[in-house]
């Protein structure tokens, strides 16, 4: 029974680190994708567009490809799906989390067999709904989560 609680504990930590990754992430890609938008939106107005009438040719030459640049890197890179996405992804992390929760209280008065295979069952879950993640890894908002995940749970509770 210790090493079942053993696992549901570091399934509870792992959910919460989840969780508090893409929250990270997805806060992150809608600063970024809000960025480009305001770029693109003070690119677009028409006072912009005499100014850079006016402007010598090289500093329009300039603008133009900054505008392109910041345009091109919207289309490829997407940051406002980017967001949705791990936004939608460390809401069921929190999900799961609740349920690991839930598990982990219930643990001492449930049978060791249901309990591993509810636990089986939210580690599934929470593999499935991390492996939709578009991005790249990010080491270092992994570290900072993980710590700060960790500590919490030093202190006994997992938030």
């Amino acid at each position: 029974m210790d090493d079942l609680r053993r696992a549901v504990w570091m399934a509870l930590l792992h959910s919460a680190r989840w969780e508090r990754y893409y929250g990270v992430l997805a806060s992150r890609n809608q600063r970024l994708a809000t960025s480009v938008r305001f770029v693109l939106l003070v690119s677009a107005m028409g006072a912009v567009t005499t100014l850079v009438a006016q402007a010598p040719s090289w500093a329009q030459i300039l603008f133009g490809c900054f505008v392109a640049g910041v345009v091109g890197f919207d289309f490829a890179k997407e940051p406002s799906r980017t967001a949705a996405i791990q936004a939608v992804i460390r809401d069921e992390c929190g999900r799961s989390k609740l349920a690991l929760d839930r598990l982990w209280r219930q643990l001492p008065q449930m049978d060791p067999a249901e309990a591993e295979r509810r636990l089986d069952d939210l580690n599934d879950a929470l593999h499935r709904i991390t492996a939709k993640d578009p991005t790249a890894w990010d080491d270092k908002v992994n570290t900072s989560t993980t710590r700060a995940v960790f500590a919490e749970a030093q202190a006994g509770h997992v938030s």
